[in-house]
């Protein structure tokens, strides 16, 4: 060492700091010290960071981007970070176990796929599996498509106004907003789009859904498509219009433009079908899961068991 200089070459700094400092050749002491500080600070909040952007594209429904990230590092999948909802209040949650609780088994299934073959991994999967016992409950999302059958005969017969049924309807939209805006948006997604649905009869090591690139609805009045993918289009629902689901293609109806209650009806059977098959498809993941924890003690106890 000469004075307070060292010859420390670049080639043996970690890659980012070497392409940060070009020359000299060699560096001030006091410089390497300051950038590895730099370093240690970017080291320190990269692994929440990165956790953080896995648990936002899982309450996305961004499959993509979630699995560019377990491949890269599946371990993430099993940290805690904080999630905030829209009612702004938070919740200490891993990425896979804020995919159980929505139900989304595409993501769930896409996660298990990835550590499967990891024994050290599979631990910590089937742990949080067990751990993850609050689920979403959809029932007064239901329910707003109950009352407007309700309000639908009543303005029928003509015992409510028109105003009325319109504000019975819009409230459908509100439902339909709070479901888009909460990491359970997989479910309604998937109706706003032409992605097949599953029967309910996967299992848990089946091929993965695709997730549509975008998804949205036709404006009933002017033929535009509106797309749901948009903060500015979902802030629209419960206030300009709810979306009809027809066929393959969603129509967002406003006022004036009510559906009949028995179209409503469909619709919300048609929704209650999926979110009951993601139900039983999560039952039958678990399932398959603790069967095998099963026979893996039963093949410890005896080497002879075959699994």
């Amino acid at each position: 060492m000469t004075g307070n200089r060292t010859k420390l070459s670049l080639e043996l700094l970690p890659k980012d700091i070497a392409e940060y400092v070009m020359t000299p050749k060699y560096i001030n002491l006091k410089d390497l010290v300051a950038l590895a500080k730099i370093n240690t600070v970017k080291t320190l909040f990269q692994k929440p960071l990165t956790v953080a952007k896995l648990l936002d594209f899982v309450t996305q429904t961004n499959n993509a981007e979630a699995e560019k990230i377990i491949n890269i590092a599946p371990a993430l999948m099993f940290q805690h970070v904080q999630l905030r909802y829209s009612t702004n209040e938070p919740e200490s949650i891993s990425p896979l176990k804020c995919a159980l609780k929505f139900y989304n088994t595409d993501i769930g299934k896409l996660f298990w796929m990835k550590i499967k073959n990891y024994p050290e991994y599979v631990q910590h999967f089937k742990k949080q599996i067990q751990e993850q016992k609050e689920h979403i409950d959809l029932e007064s999302f239901f329910s707003a498509y109950t009352n407007y059958g309700l309000q639908y005969n009543l303005w029928s017969e003509q015992k409510i106004s028109d105003q009325e049924i319109d504000q019975a309807w819009l409230q459908v939209g509100v439902k339909q907003r709070e479901l888009l805006v909460s990491p359970a948006r997989h479910i309604l997604m998937k109706l706003c789009s032409k992605i097949q649905l599953n029967n309910g009869e996967s299992k848990v090591d089946d091929p993965i859904v695709p997730q549509p690139e975008s998804y949205g609805a036709y404006d009933n009045l002017t033929g535009a498509w509106i797309s749901l993918s948009a903060p500015y289009s979902i802030s629209r629902l419960g206030k300009d219009f709810s979306l009809l689901l027809a066929g393959d293609t969603a129509i967002a109806r406003g006022v004036g433009h009510r559906p009949r209650a028995v179209d409503a009806a469909f619709d919300s059977a048609k929704i209650r079908g999926l979110y009951e098959a993601k139900i039983k498809d999560l039952v039958t993941m678990i399932s398959e899961l603790e069967q095998s924890s099963k026979n893996e003690e039963l093949a410890d106890v005896n080497p002879l068991y075959h699994r």
